[in-house]
């Protein structure tokens, strides 16, 4: 069986005891002895060659209290074994320390795992709160993570977090944080929920190769499921101090060892049907009420039954009972939106009557002018004298002044419309969800179409206004130059 080029590293020197540690950001190998054997030439390269080229190693040789002799990443490897030779060459039982220390680098979220098991070892050591604040930290740098392990062959999948073989092909999900939290905001406290980004996903597990692991993520994931579904969660060490207020209120406090492995994931599929979509408020609150009842044991957070399945069924109850509301208010809501059709045709309106107003008066008083022209005259002559033409530009100004007062009005007239559009949404968002009201009022499509009708009304119907007054102001002055000369 071919070796790894960790093990041949290690092969490399003769010990007596061996410490080896790895976290998430270095890897540390302390050698003792007190005897050596001479470095084998042709398996140095190699050995020397263990870490991953983002990482950095830093080899020390010391001799009791003597200096030590170093060697770092980058450095001839056959001189550094002439060096340890001729240092170990004066050996006389003296202890020999070897320490070996490979400093991680992240590199696209991506990190060196040399050997999975030592890893999860130092995490089981690690108290609840130090280990989501190392994953935390390390999530922060690309929003996902991905553990290259150097020399172990497991897959470890969730969403955002992979440990795979070096050469892997892929990347992790990028899933959008800040929805999630600020929804949370709203109706949690977790005293980590500001500074901390880690939700659920990043722990539940598509595939997984290595038990300890497994469950290790399965706890986390259900904990942070908790944080975010339990109305005050407080996680100080390994201590989780909450409060849950349903059909029973709980205050209790519970130990992270004693957590239980949820294998059928209850708090991570209430946590996700809670969030993906509907009413957020709604299906919190009836979470909370069924979780209060089957909440077995406070002190471990285990849960009885399979309460995911009894917050389903309780909502379709609640759903039945509260759709004839729910048909009442769209109801109330299709009406108000027909109502917006007769105001945006009152709108417009107004400014078609303003138009025949003016139009009927300046036709009334064209028409008498020359009515009386003729009847005294006999004959169509002099009908426009300079007191005709001038009062008749006056009516001509007027009715251009009015025109402005009435495209005022309908101008307020729109905005009040809009306005009135919008507080009817804003209305309703207590009662109704947001995509479902847009759903109501069909993407404002309608509302839009209605701002476009007065917008086109009121253009052609001032087109048609200036038009009417330009003809008249022209005839009137073609008129009155062509009987003056």
């Amino acid at each position: 069986m071919n070796k790894n080029p960790l093990s041949i590293f290690l092969d490399l020197f003769e010990f007596d005891q061996k410490d080896i540690k790895e976290r998430f950001n270095e890897l540390t190998i302390i050698l003792n002895a007190t005897s050596y054997k001479n470095l084998d030439s042709g398996l140095l390269t190699t050995g020397l060659s263990f870490w991953n080229a983002r990482d950095t190693v830093h080899i020390s040789v010391s001799i009791d209290d003597g200096d030590p002799l170093d060697f770092y990443s980058g450095d001839d490897a056959e001189e550094f074994k002439s060096s340890f030779e001729t240092k170990l060459s004066i050996v006389e039982n003296e202890e020999i320390k070897i320490i070996v220390t490979v400093s991680k680098e992240v590199n696209d979220g991506v990190i060196s795992i040399y050997d999975i098991n030592l890893f999860f070892d130092s995490l089981n050591k690690l108290s609840l709160e130090a280990i989501i604040h190392e994953f935390n930290t390390y999530l922060l740098k690309k929003n996902h993570l991905v553990f290259e392990l150097q020399n172990d062959n497991f897959t470890i999948k969730s969403d955002t977090i992979w440990f795979v073989r070096s050469g892997y092909s892929g990347s992790p999900l990028q899933i959008d944080r800040p929805v999630i939290f600020n929804k949370a905001k709203s109706a949690c406290y977790y005293n980590f929920i500001s500074k901390y980004i880690l939700i659920p996903e990043d722990f539940s597990l598509t595939d997984t190769d290595h038990k300890g692991l497994g469950a290790l993520f399965n706890k986390l994931s259900s904990i942070i499921s908790v944080a975010l579904i339990f109305d005050i969660t407080t996680i100080q060490g390994s201590e989780i101090a909450y409060r849950l207020n349903g059909y029973k209120s709980i205050n209790a406090i519970a130990q992270y060892l004693a957590v239980q492995e949820d294998d059928s994931r209850q708090y991570l599929k209430i946590y996700k049907w809670i969030y993906e979509s509907g009413s957020f408020t709604d299906k919190l609150g009836l979470a909370r009420n069924i979780i209060s009842l089957q909440l077995e044991n406070p002190s471990d957070l285990s849960l009885k039954g399979e309460p995911f399945l009894s917050v389903q069924s309780s909502y379709k109850v609640y759903e039945k009972q509260n759709i004839k509301q729910y048909i009442e208010i769209r109801n109330k809501v299709s009406d108000q939106l027909f109502g917006f059709h007769d105001r945006a045709n009152k709108i417009v309106d107004g400014f078609a009557s303003g138009f025949q107003k003016s139009t009927l008066a300046l036709l009334s008083f064209y028409i008498s002018t020359i009515i009386l022209k003729v009847i005294g005259k006999d004959k169509l002559e002099n009908v426009f004298t300079i007191d005709a033409v001038t009062l008749s530009t006056t009516f001509i100004i007027c009715s251009i002044g009015y025109f402005f007062l009435i495209n005022w009005e309908v101008n307020e007239q729109r905005k009040r419309f809009a306005d009135s559009y919008v507080d009817l949404k804003q209305r309703y968002t207590d009662l109704l969800d947001a995509q479902d009201i847009n759903r109501i009022l069909n993407s404002d499509i309608e509302h839009n179409a209605d701002l476009q009708f007065i917008d086109d009304k009121k253009k052609w119907y001032t087109y048609l206004w200036f038009g009417y007054l330009s003809l008249f102001f022209i005839v009137t002055w073609l008129l009155y130059f062509i009987y003056k000369h």
